[in-house]
């Protein structure tokens, strides 16, 4: 079973790559806006969810990511999931 400390250190940390990656200087947190702030493409964001489905053995359901905007979003749909 997933808790949440371990999927939010997860989600951070993935996101996290992908502005280090990318040459941003944000640090990430749970309000962080994934695609205003760290600048997700729609490809970036299924890699991002591939990635987490991936880690935790689950399947995340595409009707609840239509409505993920932040890290904690997603960290909730992820629990959700599990």
């Amino acid at each position: 079973m997933l808790n949440r400390v371990d999927c939010q250190e997860a989600v951070l940390r993935l996101a996290q790559d992908y502005c280090d990656r990318h040459n941003k200087s944000l640090r990430v947190s749970e309000s962080t806006d994934l695609l205003d702030e760290v600048g997700l493409t729609s490809l970036d964001v299924m890699e991002l969810i591939e990635s987490l489905e991936d880690e935790f053995d689950i399947a995340l359901p595409i009707n609840d990511l239509a409505e993920v905007r932040s890290v904690g979003d997603l960290i909730e749909v992820t629990m959700k999931a599990a």
